[in-house]
């Protein structure tokens, strides 16, 4: 593979901050940025199917101009001693332009089977924004905490594209030419809370019990069609697909902190479900509960001197892209389907860790070894047929 070309950009931003006193304070920063991106990419690759193998090659001219602008603020306020209310937020809208063209061949022991010539030109905007609050209120003299929490986040990304592709396909000559224009809109919202309480048992014993719900909805809406001969909608390629997904999840742990040691070990229960509807049809709901693990210890045996292991679980739900059932045809070929009928998968993560810091030399020396294993892993099946398309 080569890539060659330049880029260019700039940035400029500015900051605000407001003390009131050592703990109460306010601050906003701006951040804008622009830059122009020209490159040409070569690369070859060898794929391959069950009885044989065969050779792709792929040529890729392209240039993408972008702007970015990104405000963010927050708050710090400790007030009566025991309360503490901090606040997080942020907004961007981002704008790119990025025409390409390409040409991509397949070959089977060095005869061309196919290629592809490309031509498109895509105009996009993104325009996001989240905000965070989380309330600490400390309660019998320090030994109970009590926090609130509460997050919401909005973005909206919608795109242009026009595109031409031209295929042929040898050796029977057939040449197959796609002339259309696609448009997606994707909107996500999500929202949710927590409240948490940690309790001193005794001396450097803790116990945190908590409980958090959250909700997620996107909304893809894509609206394709023919350019030539006349501009026309072509329904069966332009769905209207809505995924929302709700949970859960009630959590207890255990911990101790000591002079040379900290050890935790907790559990939660994910309990939700994601329901997915296309074109208002019925919705197709798809619940789910999961018992998530985890641990987590670390022991300072000397100066300088650290062992740490650590365990943990999540669970990951499809995204809305990997459910949508409505083939992609962007590129001719490589058809790309989602699955409705796809399930979550749950992540088991564990790593073991020694780290060395010399105080003299400033030397640090970290060996680590990590493993993680997924159970019902969501991934891409791939079907090439004889005329290498996927």
């Amino acid at each position: 593979q080569s890539v060659t070309g330049y880029s260019s950009s700039a940035a400029a931003g500015l900051n605000y901050s407001y003390f009131k006193s050592k703990y109460q304070r306010i601050f906003v920063s701006y951040l804008g940025s622009g830059s122009r991106k020209e490159l040409a990419e070569q690369s070859d690759t060898w794929r391959y199917k069950q009885d044989e193998e065969y050779f792709e090659e792929d040529e890729t001219d392209q240039v993408k101009h972008d702007t970015a602008h990104n405000l963010t603020f927050g708050a710090r306020w400790l007030f009566g001693e025991t309360n503490n209310l901090i606040v997080n937020g942020g907004a961007s809208y981002k704008t790119a332009y990025i025409p390409l063209s390409s040409v991509l061949s397949n070959y089977s022991d060095d005869v061309i089977v196919n290629n592809l010539t490309r031509t498109s030109s895509d105009l996009s905007n993104r325009l996001s924004g989240n905000m965070n609050a989380t309330y600490l209120k400390k309660i019998n003299e320090g030994s109970t905490l009590l926090k609130l929490s509460g997050n919401a986040s909005y973005s909206s990304d919608n795109s242009e594209t026009d595109f031409n592709n031209i295929t042929n396909y040898y050796p029977s000559g057939l040449t197959y030419i796609v002339d259309q224009f696609q448009d997606n809109s994707i909107k996500s919202l999500n929202y949710g809370g927590s409240m948490s309480l940690t309790q001193k048992i005794s001396g450097s014993l803790y116990m945190d019990a908590g409980l958090s719900v959250s909700n997620a909805e996107q909304t893809m809406d894509r609206v394709q069609g023919n350019l030539f001969p006349l501009e026309s909608l072509i329904d069966s390629l332009s769905p209207e697909f809505l995924k929302i997904n709700q949970s859960i999840k009630p959590s207890l742990s255990i911990r101790r902190n000591s002079d040379k040691m900290t050890f935790t070990a907790g559990v939660n229960y994910n309990l939700g479900r994601y329901t997915t509807t296309l074109d208002g049809d019925a919705a197709n709901v798809s619940p789910y509960n999961f018992l998530q693990p985890r641990l987590t210890w670390q022991y300072r045996y000397k100066t300088g001197r650290r062992l740490g292991i650590r365990y943990s679980s999540k669970a990951n739900t499809p995204s809305a892209n990997q459910l949508l059932p409505v083939v992609n045809n962007f590129n001719t070929l490589s058809l790309f389907y989602g699955n409705r009928e796809l399930t979550p998968e749950f992540i088991h993560s564990a790593s073991v860790s020694w780290w060395i810091f010399d105080e003299f030399s400033f030397t640090t020396f970290l060996v680590g070894l990590r493993s993680t294993y997924t159970q019902n892993k969501i991934n891409y099946s791939r079907s090439v047929n004889d005329q290498l398309v996927q």
